[in-house]
Order: structure tokens, then C-alpha cells, then sequence
């Protein structure tokens, strides 16, 4: 969880994204990972709407999907297709062979965000685990 993104521009947040994750799963080359997510994203924008993006690759050495959550509460220009900025990045690792669970970890996240105050609750929550909770809730709900 990473409640206060500090990078300004795409390739920054993917790159703080990229080294948040290698600090959870000591497998991972955090300079790896930043070159894959700025390559899916060169092939087209993983945002979804309401200021959220869903930067994803996959990678041979993994075994299990591993994941994180950053918030910009200020936004970030992220080619969004509505031209707004994007506040909330789920940013998805997925072992290569994995299509259904990486499939079904999009789907979920997208399903939560049909709660037309989720992104207003997000913005308010003032720690990690305020995040937390409110995105518990909103997977519950």
C-alpha cells in the first residue's frame, strides 16, 4: 500500500510501483518489472475509469500473482481516455502461464470500482490501513 505516490508522471509512478513491489517479494528485479509495465502501457493505457489504472505484466520467474495499490491524491496524467488524472493504481504481476487468475484479479478490481463512492472514500482515507479497510469493504460489497 502506498497512500502518497511522490512520482509526477507515468513513467515515475511505475517505477516507485515497480520498487514498492520488489520490497514485498524479494524475487523481483524492481528494474524489470518498471521496463514491463512501461511496455504494456506503451501498447495502449491500463486505466479503467473513475481515476483508476491497472498497470499489469507478467513474468517468467514468477509463480503467484503479487500486487500492490499506490494512491496519487493529486492525480497524475496517465493518458486516461477521459483526459482526467488518475488517482489509484492497482499494479498486477502475474507469472506468464496465469491468464485466468490475472483475468479475474482485473475483473474484481473493476466490479469494485461499479461503487459510485468508492473513489471519494479512497481520496478521504488518511493511512494505509484506512485504505485498507475501505477497499476490504468495497471487495465485500
Amino acid at each position: 500500500m502506498l497512500p502518497s505516490l511522490r512520482a509526477k508522471g507515468r513513467q515515475g509512478v511505475l517505477a516507485e510501483l515497480a520498487a514498492h513491489l520488489t520490497n514485498l517479494h524479494s524475487g523481483l528485479d524492481g528494474d524489470e518489472v518498471a521496463r514491463l509495465l512501461l511496455e504494456r502501457e506503451e501498447q495502449g493505457a491500463t486505466t479503467i475509469s473513475d481515476g483508476v489504472a491497472v498497470p499489469h505484466c507478467k513474468l517468467e520467474s514468477l509463480t503467484e500473482l503479487v500486487g500492490c495499490f499506490g494512491r496519487s491524491v493529486a492525480g497524475i496524467d496517465f493518458g486516461a481516455v477521459d483526459g482526467r488524472p488518475t488517482h489509484f493504481f492497482f499494479t498486477l504481476v502475474a507469472p506468464v502461464d496465469s491468464a485466468g487468475t490475472h483475468l479475474k484479479a482485473l475483473a474484481r478490481i473493476s466490479r469494485m470500482f461499479r461503487d459510485a463512492g468508492l473513489a471519494d472514500r479512497l481520496l478521504a482515507a488518511g493511512t494505509s490501513e484506512d485504505l485498507c479497510n475501505v477497499l476490504r469493504d468495497a471487495d465485500r460489497g
